[in-house]
């Protein structure tokens, strides 16, 4: 059934981690998109983004320690201005002298949000008294029609006529100059009555469920007993009219098949959206301590269609690929949004106590993840976001969607407020985006303070709320951030709020550099569906950014795309920013150096690794070591086979399920941090096809080879010969070749004679022809797999093809080629080894092995090995050419994945061994 999709023109507001749209309905979504990427298309692009940190000093308040300023968020336009105005809950503030809450708004503006005003109970009639609550829970919404949005303030632990934490309800509306006084409601304007513990308050949510063209507003009583049954819960609802809300009415969990029970919660998270497809707005109901059936108290959420609010039905984690657990809390946030441009609203519901397994023998208690409720349920944890799932993390504390990018499709964010991001401390915060796009949602990227130029602290809970609101006036959503437990320049730990402008989720996964050669760079990113991207540079220190021409998302290609920056300057740094659409992605800033000349003495560093197993199937593990790879600075990495294991956990045999792989890996944080700001050249070993592959283009290889394309052949530089993999580059004077040591290859089993082959007869002429005609004072061969004798793979490796090695060794001799060093991994040990007699001069191979996954125990070491590791140590290799001295030098360190060295040896171009340091 066709449908109608509720865009964000007036007003969004989140409650308790729910997100409600509310106005009147537009146009449809798919369409308006469709016009919208046609229209962006020709734009020019501007920086949309925006970021602000402000607290409640930016409003009059004091920023006192404890305040719990940023607990709960809403947005609406309370001016009609065209400009999202921000809306902060600190239920905990001081109110001269007696902390029963108040609320801070921020009036948005072009210039964005920065000052605001301070809202006490006093505006609505009330009095202040401690543990009041008030701003425990806000909702914005034109309740009377007038074209203003307005505001609902919950303060559920209010006493009123002397019964204990009954609750109220305190609406402010809204006009020209803003927000105005208010009044308030208890619960018998909806015909209930005023009884201890109900918490009428606890959570609010504002959409037309009503079916009369004004919007409603829920009210979540969640101590509530309805009908003398156990105390378990309700929702109220009041009536929006021409002149505000009105009397209304209650709903229970009989209303959604289910029965009520001491403790049960329902009410405590409200959201709203077209949930059942019949084009009239549903209230979805969080019951987090819930025990579905004969399930523990894990938590359910209940639907109540619109829009008589009867007749629904709940559901539990059962039905999302789940298990429910006591203490999931499964329900403790929900939000609602069209993801897949369906024409239906899909229910997202976070569990932050949810335990999740990280390896065979530990759990992550509450980490917590996020549950998509649609035809077959889908559960996104942490490593969906690139990041691994941390004791305490409590993703889905709160969770908003909407259409971040207008492409048509809603989006997912949610906070995980517990978590440490990189080095930060426990419990500083990060945000997670995941794109929505057709049949699934995307992979996605966490956000943490130190993007938006703050640091992240331990008690932050930056993620604690989330709201979400789009700008009539400028076209662009913001996204807020309450950060509870930040202390803004100095003053207590009372809270803060960060306002996101223009950030968008159609680009999942990128930037990713590759192919940097002395005039140019090759950018790569992937989006979740086909639009329009861009890249803008600059030298660094200048003002002026360039922009390429745009290039779309290839769904080919897995949604790909591919920019050349051509034209640069010499050995310089550059900052460069995506742009998808008209508008600069925040997350995909990032900083590159060109390198030395071709052909002239300069000083290069490189680094190189190989062999990155995903961290859900290897111990739950990240990627955190390239932080240290970071660090030294390199010109440019190499890494050189197996970056992703398609044969571990599931085995891909599928183009679907080979892209899965990649994009596991390539949306790690630390793995996207690193190649969005070191250009990287790449090549593939067995894991990216099979273990140990050798059947040339036998399947699954067509699978594998298409998704190396979109992933890694991409952004690499232009192959040798036109179809190939193998390639070649220049670093001043420093050559590389880097082999394709498994798309033409023999069977490893066949008989060693002048007929099997690594390297096939056309990339085996090319790497002769390069040998003979390169002039740099080092040829670098990087090969997947060793040269040496000492490898432990057996006929997988060179030993398995002495024939044509001895070959290329005799080609290296009779050609008196100079300068040879080979580099290699695979292996999962490290190792220099000396091979004598491979040319006129000692030929080393350096092998710095594994970077990111299990080690193998190395063999006994033999004569030419120089060093050998026994200590069974991930390791990466530093490499620094030196060719401003006669003869030129090459100084490798083996670094281990704590930063340890390992080994420094270093060599001159004639094969001499120079110096040989803490090789142990």
């Amino acid at each position: 059934m066709a449908r109608v999709m509720t865009l964000w023109l007036v007003a969004s507001v989140v409650v308790a981690g729910s997100v409600v749209a509310v106005g009147t309905p537009t146009s449809s979504a798919n369409e308006s998109a469709i016009g919208a990427r046609a229209a962006l298309d020709a734009c020019d692009p501007v920086d949309s983004y925006r970021r602000a940190f402000v607290s409640a000093r930016n409003a009059g308040g004091t920023a006192g320690a404890g305040d719990r300023f940023g607990e709960v968020l809403a947005s609406g336009d309370f001016d009609a201005d065209g400009y999202v105005d921000a809306v902060v809950g600190a239920p905990n503030d001081d109110i001269g002298g007696v902390r029963s809450g108040a609320v801070y708004v921020f009036r948005g503006s072009a210039a964005g949000t920065t000052t605001g005003v301070r809202i006490g109970q006093a505006a609505g009639g009330g009095a202040d008294e401690a543990g009041d609550a008030f701003g425990a829970a806000l909702a914005a919404g034109d309740y009377d029609g007038d074209g203003f949005a307005d505001l609902a303030v919950g303060a559920p632990a209010e006493d009123f006529n002397g019964v204990v934490d009954t609750g109220l309800v305190f609406v402010f509306r809204g006009s020209a100059s803003g927000l105005g006084v208010g009044g308030y409601f208890d619960q018998s304007s909806a015909g209930g009555l005023n009884e201890g513990g109900d918490r009428f308050g606890a959570a609010l949510a504002a959409a037309n469920v009503t079916g009369d063209g004004t919007v409603d507003l829920a009210v979540g009583v969640p101590g509530e007993a309805p009908n003398s049954d156990a105390a378990g819960g309700a929702v109220a609802v009041l009536r929006g009219s021409a002149t505000g809300l009105g009397a209304g009415t209650f709903r229970t969990q009989a209303d959604a098949a289910g029965a009520s029970e001491a403790g049960d919660a329902f009410g405590a998270a409200l959201a709203t959206g077209d949930v059942t497809g019949d084009d009239v707005v549903d209230l979805v109901v969080g019951a987090p301590n819930e025990a579905p059936g004969s399930a523990p108290a894990g938590g359910a959420v209940s639907v109540l269609p619109g829009p008589g609010l009867t007749g629904g039905y709940w559901r539990e984690q059962g039905q999302a690929q789940g298990l429910t657990e006591g203490g999931d809390r499964f329900g403790a946030a929900v939000a609602a949004g069209d993801l897949d441009g369906d024409g239906v609203d899909e229910i997202v519901v976070g569990a932050p106590g949810e335990d999740l397994s990280v390896t065979s023998t530990t759990t992550a208690a509450d980490a917590g993840a996020l549950f998509v409720l649609d035809q077959t349920g889908i559960v996104l944890t942490e490593y969906a976001g690139g990041d691994i799932p941390e004791a305490s993390d409590a993703l889905g504390t709160s969770v908003a969607v909407a259409d971040l990018d207008s492409d048509g499709f809603s989006d997912v964010v949610a906070g995980a407020p517990g978590e440490g991001p990189d080095a930060a401390p426990s419990s500083a915060g990060s945000v997670f985006v995941f794109g929505g796009r057709p049949g699934a949602i995307d992979a996605g990227r966490r956000m943490e303070q130190g993007q938006l130029q703050a640091a992240s602290e331990s008690g932050d809970r930056f993620g604690a709320a989330l709201a979400v609101g789009r700008s009539a006036a400028t076209g662009r959503t913001d996204v807020l951030v309450g950060a509870t437990g930040e202390a803004l320049d100095g003053f207590p730990a009372g809270g803060a709020l960060a306002v996101v402008s223009g950030l968008g989720a159609n680009l999942s996964i990128g930037a990713g550099l590759g192919a940097v050669t002395d005039t140019s760079v090759r950018v790569w990113a992937r989006g979740t569906h086909p639009s329009v991207l861009r890249a803008q540079y600059r030298v660094a220190g200048t003002t002026a950014w360039t922009t390429t021409q745009p290039v779309t998302f290839d769904p080919a290609l897995d949604h790909t795309a591919v920019l050349s920056l051509t034209g640069l300057t010499v050995q310089t740094t550059y900052d460069y920013r995506l742009v998808t659409g008209c508008a600069v992605d925040p997350l995909t800033t990032g900083r590159f150096r060109t390198l030395p000349a071709a052909g002239t003495p300069s000083r290069t560093r490189f680094v190189y690794g190989a062999d990155f197993q995903h961290p859900s199937v290897f111990l739950g593990r990240s990627f955190s070591v390239l932080d240290h790879v970071a660090a030294y600075d390199p010109d440019f990495a190499i890494f050189g086979g197996d970056q992703m294991y398609a044969d571990f956990g599931t085995p891909a045999t599928t183009l679907a399920g080979y892209l899965g792989k990649y994009r596991e890996n390539w949306s790690q944080t630390h793995f996207r941090r690193f190649v969005g700001n070191r250009p990287t050249f790449v090549m593939w070993d067995d894991h990216e096809i099979a273990n140990d592959w050798s059947a040339g283009a036998a399947a699954p290889y067509p699978a594998a080879r298409a998704a190396f394309d979109a992933y890694q052949r991409g952004h690499s530089t232009t192959p040798v010969t036109p179809g190939a993999l193998y390639y070649t580059f220049r670093a001043g004077q420093a050559d590389f070749f880097v082999l394709d040591v498994r798309s033409h290859r023999s069977p490893n089993g066949a008989v060693d004679n002048a007929s099997k082959t690594m390297l096939g007869a056309t990339q085996k002429a090319a790497l002769k022809t390069w040998l003979s005609q390169s002039t740099g004072a080092f040829k670098l061969i990087v090969t997947a797999v060793p040269f040496n004798e000492f490898g432990t793979t057996g006929s997988d490796s060179w030993s398995g093809f002495r024939t044509e090695r001895a070959e290329i060794f005799q080609y290296i001799r009779d050609q008196a080629i100079p300068g040879v060093v080979l580099v290699a991994g695979d292996q999962h040990w490290s190792a220099a080894v000396r091979i004598d007699g491979a040319a006129s001069y000692p030929l080393y191979e350096f092998m710095a092995t594994p970077i990111a996954a299990g080690t193998r125990t190395p063999p006994t070491p033999g004569p030419g090995v120089e060093w050998l590791d026994s200590q069974l140590r991930r390791a990466f290799g530093v490499f620094d050419i030196d060719t401003t001295v006669t003869p030129a030098q090459l100084t490798v360190e083996y670094r281990s994945e704590t930063n340890a060295l390992m080994c420094r040896i270093r060599i001159d171009a004639t094969g001499s061994l120079l110096a040989k340091e803490s090789c142990t």
